[in-house]
């Protein structure tokens, strides 16, 4: 069964996307301002499109692998229906669901929309995601 984030997160805001490798970090907040981070460990793929300066969240939810659809996979796959590509399509999800892989879906209200498909999700706070992640991030200088 899909897990719904939806109550806390409705009318929120996505804030931003890093991709380290093949970690994925969505950070958000909610309408109230509260900050997290949807943070996707064993990213295998990801889409987002339409960001602006307003990216209101309508719903988020994580879907099982037994979950997964075709237009699931289409979709982060960033595959049209006629790209005549419906083996690869059946291909992905058959081995998505093999290796039991979750689809995290961000769907807008307004602006900036976002799937990922990897191994699973971990939401944290905003102040713990700054001190796991990006303040062991080494320096460029």
């Amino acid at each position: 069964m899909s897990t719904s984030l939806d109550s806390d997160f409705h009318d929120g805001t996505i804030r931003g996307l890093w991709i380290e490798q093949d970690v994925l970090h969505i950070l958000l907040a909610t309408a109230e301002g509260n900050e997290y981070a949807l943070v996707v460990h064993g990213t295998v793929a990801v889409f987002s499109s339409g960001f602006s300066t307003q990216n209101i969240i309508f719903d988020v939810k994580i879907k099982e692998s037994n979950e997964l659809r075709e237009d699931d996979v289409r979709e982060v796959y960033g595959l049209s229906e006629s790209s005549g590509d419906e083996a690869r399509v059946i291909r992905l999800m058959e081995d998505s669901r093999k290796k039991g892989l979750v689809l995290l879906v961000v769907d807008p209200s307004c602006g900036a929309n976002c799937l990922a498909l990897g191994r699973s999700v971990e939401l944290i706070t905003r102040d713990a995601w700054t001190s796991h992640f990006l303040l062991r991030v080494p320096s460029s200088s």
